[in-house]
């Protein structure tokens, strides 16, 4: 406390924003609770999506038909662009979406981010 009362601490800039910049407003935890929940390998593309302000996805996004069972699930699904992502490789029942949803591969190229970001700036 003698430092504090001298001032010793006031040249100390204090830098941890409670949000990250450029992130949507999703707190970090956020941000990982999503990149824990996922495949590991779509990390890197998770956190430049959210960096450029896409809303962060759900985890496990659940296909219904008609008598709400459920029929498919999507590794990742961005309601708000309806945007459904699934893991390259595993087979997913999309019968499920609702029209006008969009069924992406969430590939190891990295693909999947520029279809997002299209989707997002209106250019798809």
């Amino acid at each position: 406390s003698k430092g504090v009362k001298a001032g010793l601490y006031e040249s100390i800039v204090w830098d941890a924003p409670q949000h990250l910049p450029g992130f949507n407003h999703a707190s970090s935890d956020e941000i990982q609770m999503v990149i824990d929940a996922t495949d590991p390998g779509l990390a890197d593309g998770l956190l430049l999506l959210a960096e450029k302000g896409v809303e962060l996805p759900e985890v496990g996004y659940e296909f219904l038909n008609g008598q709400s069972e459920i029929v498919g699930e999507a590794e990742l699904a961005w309601p708000g662009l309806k945007i459904a992502g699934v893991i390259e490789g595993e087979s997913t029942e999309t019968s499920g979406l609702e029209a006008g949803w969009k069924v992406i591969t969430l590939d190891e190229k990295g693909q999947w981010i520029d279809l997002i970001m299209k989707t997002k700036d209106g250019d798809v």
